[in-house]
């Protein structure tokens, strides 16, 4: 018969521990919680907020200090960080990556992404290099991985296999309505690209920034600022010395030298007077001599309120 185990509370301390279907204490009860139960193998949590893990002996095979964070196993495995170094571990307490690089996230459940001093590499579940530190830049494209150096990249699927290769050094995905967008890279200016990643507009923007909405806020050649839609028409005017992109319809914009605001119809609303604008949306803050004023949306205009030491 397969042995089962449940977790049970002791009546005189309140913490738990295990037994077996036969009623049979396997583990003491010694801890405030289980997290984690494997077959035969366990993750405890001590009264020092430890992570313990242990097998059905009762045996402890490996002991995290409380400065130690345990992501969500997946096929037996989990991404664990020090608040300063990431690795990975295994349900049995050993370890398949020690935690000595700066950033460990998952990508499938064969393969995770790896970042140390700014280059990013692949890896499998086991710890082997798929791809190694050779890359400055790393994003998620929908199901697939766009790795990349200064000469160009490569886009990875859920395999871990080469599917296409690019000469962008960069790719951001917008979130851009009816339709998504996407921006990429090549010696230093931007363009917009369709579903394909294949151009649908010139590289001529220093910059493209996108929050929400329809419009993406974009730098051209000549430094100044404007709107455009995920088709690269131009909605508003390269008119601004710096914008940010739209938040719940309202875009803060510098012109003059001063600071306001604008709605989707270049209509502003906040007037431009402000020495800087803080927040965005319907959070706004504008400074202006040596004051703090509080903007408030109401019937689509903003009153200002003074804030008061």
């Amino acid at each position: 018969m397969k042995m089962k185990f449940t977790e049970y509370n002791s009546t005189e301390t309140n913490l738990k521990g295990i037994k077996d279907n036969n009623g049979k204490i396997v583990i003491e009860p010694k801890y405030h919680f289980f997290y984690g139960q494997f077959r035969v193998n366990f993750i405890a949590c001590d009264h020092n907020s430890n992570s313990v893990f242990l097998d059905n002996k009762n045996k402890v095979l490996q002991t995290l200090s409380n400065n130690y964070t345990i992501s969500d196993f997946n096929n037996g495995i989990s991404v664990v960080t020090n608040n300063s170094k990431y690795g990975i571990i295994n349900y049995k307490g050993s370890w398949i990556v020690e935690p000595i690089y700066d950033y460990i996230a998952k990508f499938t459940h064969k393969y995770f992404v790896v970042g140390n001093d700014d280059k990013w590499a692949i890896i499998d579940a086991k710890g082997k290099f798929l791809y190694d530190f050779s890359f400055d830049y790393i994003s998620r494209i929908k199901d697939n991985l766009y790795l990349s150096s200064s000469s160009g990249g490569m886009l990875v699927n859920k395999s871990g296999i080469v599917i296409e290769h690019l000469e962008y050094v960069e790719i951001r995905h917008y979130n851009t309505r009816p339709a998504n967008a996407f921006a990429v890279k090549k010696d230093e200016m931007w363009a917009l690209a369709d579903k394909n990643l294949k151009p649908i507009t010139d590289f001529i923007y220093r910059s493209l920034q996108h929050n929400n909405g329809n419009q993406i806020a974009a730098e051209n050649e000549k430094d100044l600022w404007g709107f455009i839609d995920s088709k690269g028409k131009i909605k508003i005017p390269f008119m601004y010395e710096f914008a940010r992109p739209f938040s719940y319809g309202v875009a803060v914009v510098r012109i003059n030298e001063l600071w306001g605001a604008i709605n989707t119809k270049n209509e502003y609303v906040v007037d431009p007077k402000y020495d800087n604008i803080e927040g965005g949306g319907r959070d706004l803050r504008g400074i202006m001599d040596g004051c703090s004023f509080n903007l408030f949306l109401k019937d689509e205009e903003y009153i200002e309120y003074l804030i008061r030491d």
